[in-house]
């Protein structure tokens, strides 16, 4: 039972259970911010192996976010409407602006997919507001600009394969149905596990994992410590200190991206 084949198979059958969960709690579409927050709690654990009970964990996250994970998911959705009202004025323009103009919306696109490939992922591990939320998805993005470019590319690449024929749509949506979405979470994970880790001091790391053990899934950890600051990026600037979050919680200074405010992020459990 602890053979690799053995090990895949189980990795396998959790991602698949995942993913039947995450398309169920999606259905009703303003649930997609929690279900997608949920969704990087249960695969960042998975990557650490520190999961236990799936269904429990994911359904843990998704009722502790859902308020900020809900609030979040609206704003993406009407920035991403009025992407796409531009692209379609664009359309129907004429005249020397409308390429400068397509460009100009194209480089926010690809901004606004940057910061929302860490946006839930950042909300599932650490605890903040949902104005530095934003902020430091967007600070992480630049300063992991290499990583955030394969993770990007990742959903991209997965959607343009399935999209080539009517044949190969047929069969990737299956694959989509059964673990599609949680295999590129998990895929995305990889790289988010070791970027999280620049932010949380190693000693704070061994007492979180401790108290994972001790605690059954319903409790939070009785508190953070206060993360120290770390080595000075290239310009030198500092990124400005969060608020408390709700949970009452020391929210605490972080590693200092090249953007210019300070990143500050109280680890859950």
């Amino acid at each position: 039972m602890e053979s690799p084949f053995f090990r895949f198979l189980s990795r396998l059958a959790d991602l698949m259970i995942l993913n039947l969960l995450f398309i169920a709690t999606c259905i009703p579409i303003f649930t997609i911010g929690a279900s997608w927050t949920a969704l990087y709690y249960m695969t960042l654990k998975m990557i650490r192996n520190e999961e236990s009970y799936i269904v429990r964990g994911y359904f843990k996250s998704f009722k502790e976010n859902f308020r900020q994970a809900t609030i979040m998911w609206l704003i993406v959705v009407v920035f991403m409407v009025l992407l796409f009202l531009d692209y379609r004025i664009l359309g129907f323009s004429e005249g020397k602006g409308v390429r400068f103009m397509t460009i100009g919306i194209t480089v926010v696109s690809l901004v606004g997919a940057m910061i929302l490939t860490y946006l839930f992922p950042i909300l599932a591990k650490f605890y903040n507001t949902i104005k530095n939320t934003f902020l430091n998805a967007f600070l992480m993005s630049v300063r992991h600009f290499p990583q955030t470019i394969v993770m990007v590319a990742i959903p991209i690449v997965a959607v343009y394969i399935s999209l080539r024929s009517a044949m190969i749509l047929a069969y990737a949506l299956l694959v989509w149905i059964m673990f599609g979405f949680a295999l590129i979470a998990y895929c995305d994970s990889w790289f988010l596990v070791r970027i999280f880790d620049n932010y949380i001091p190693k000693d704070e790391e061994a007492d979180t994992s401790e108290d994972i053990q001790e605690l059954p899934d319903e409790e939070e950890p009785a508190g953070t410590q206060e993360l120290p600051d770390s080595k000075e990026p290239a310009t030198g600037s500092e990124l400005p200190d969060n608020e408390e979050s709700t949970g009452g919680n020391e929210l605490s200074d972080s590693e200092e991206p090249v953007s210019g405010s300070e990143l500050s992020d109280s680890e859950k459990d």
